[in-house]
């Protein structure tokens, strides 16, 4: 079984799924339940719809620097962020972040487990 569909299956842990561009393509049920967020909320929309609105630069300068370069120390190690619930509630979650690229699929995805 490949990464991605280890992370596709995923049932217990929250997982979403975004693009290159950081449009999110999917997310899981566990994501819904915990985050408070609808597929049909998020899907095709901006990572920036759950990254708190002070981070939106950082998060996209340093997700185009990973796109363009292809490195970043981020990928891989677990980190404590910030994360916009649906009821608009900012709450700090672990996020392990990893690319699809290996698996033959030009995504991102992280595992987010609110803390």
């Amino acid at each position: 079984m490949t990464r991605y569909e280890t992370y596709a299956k995923e049932e217990s842990v929250p997982v979403i799924f975004a693009d290159y561009n950081g449009i999110i393509t999917a997310i899981n049920r566990k994501f819904e339940e915990d985050f408070l967020w609808s597929a049909e909320e998020l899907v095709g929309k901006s990572l920036n719809e759950i990254i708190p609105v002070e981070l939106h630069d950082s998060h996209n300068m340093g997700f185009s620097r990973y796109v363009l370069s292809g490195q970043s120390s981020m990928l891989g190690t677990p980190l404590d962020l910030k994360i916009t619930r649906g009821d608009g509630e900012v709450v700090l979650a672990e996020h392990y972040i990893v690319d699809m690229k290996g698996d033959g699929k030009e995504l991102v995805a992280a595992r987010i487990i609110p803390r």
